[in-house]
Formats: C-alpha cells, structure tokens, sequence
C-alpha cells in the first residue's frame, strides 16, 4: 500500500511568546536567529476528536529543544509550564547516549500522533518509519507547542490528518 503524499498543513505557528523567536514561511516556521532567550510557541489548531498526525523538522535538534502538545485551556500565552512536554526528550530519544549540545544530524524530522479518543501521543523518526515513545494525556483538547532556546528552526512539514499506514 502507497503511503498518503504529504499535504499541506492545515494549520501554523501563533506568535512566539519572546521577541527573540521569529516566524517565516506563510508562519510554518518559527525560529530564534540568534542565541537570545528562551520561547515557546503554539500551533494554531485545536484538537478535541479524532487522530491526528502532523510532522516537524528541527533543524538541528539540539538540548533544550521540545515539541509536543499542551492543554489548550492554557490561554495565556505568555506562560508556559508543561510537565508532560518536558518528559518528551526529543534529543535523547534521536540521539541516545550522545549528551548536551548539537546533534550530529543537520535536521530530523518527527511525527506526532495524537489520538484524542485514546487520549495518548506516539512520537515517531518519521523518515525511518519507527516510534519512539508513547505517553498517555488526560486534557479533553490540546494544541502543538514547541519550546527552545538555542538558534534552532521548527517548520510545519505535515499538518494533516492523514496517518500514516505503518502507525495502524
């Protein structure tokens, strides 16, 4: 069976909560220029129902650089504090073993799977077609949400519904 072609996203980046984090791209990528501060940012959908699944590339994905999802009752924008993104240590699932600092590889580029009726997130290496780590959430409507603070860009490759079929 053919794997679905990439799509559109159907959604973007809101603005990043420091100055220091910009956005380009139509606002499919948010980023820091220069090694400043600390930021998060949201992505513009809210997810309620359903399974949804949408990749980001990091370029690179180094320490202090999380993606994932957050309660969407989180309206202030200003403030963030995610213990169940925090527990999602994207460098060190990609990159085991190899300490703070840059990676090795120029970009990754991760899948997230959220399942709202499951109400669990599968993050997976989405070029090598392999999970990496399921957590269980109890929000009834969460949102994308990356956090960095070093000179890194997060684009939106994928924002669609269309799951991939090695994920079934």
């Amino acid at each position: 069976m053919q794997e679905p072609k990439p799509v559109p996203p159907e959604w973007y980046w809101l603005e990043p909560s420091n100055t220091s984090h910009k956005r380009k791209n139509n606002n499919l990528t948010v980023y820091q220029p220069v090694n400043n501060t600390q930021s998060h940012c949201f992505g513009s959908i809210v997810l309620t129902t359903g399974k949804h699944y949408f990749t980001l590339l990091f370029e690179p994905l180094m320490c202090c650089v999380h993606g994932g999802i957050e309660d969407a009752k989180n309206v202030d924008h200003e403030r963030f504090d995610s213990h169940f993104l925090n527990q999602i240590n994207l460098r060190g699932l990609f990159e085991p073993g190899k300490g703070l600092g840059l990676s090795s590889q120029p970009a990754f580029e991760i899948g997230f799977l959220v399942d709202m009726d499951q109400k669990l997130l599968t993050v997976t290496n989405h070029p090598e077609k392999k999970i990496m780590v399921k957590k269980e959430f109890t929000w009834t409507s969460v949102r994308p949400v990356v956090y960095f603070k070093h000179e890194v860009s997060i684009t939106i490759t994928n924002g669609s519904s269309n799951i991939p079929s090695w994920l079934n």
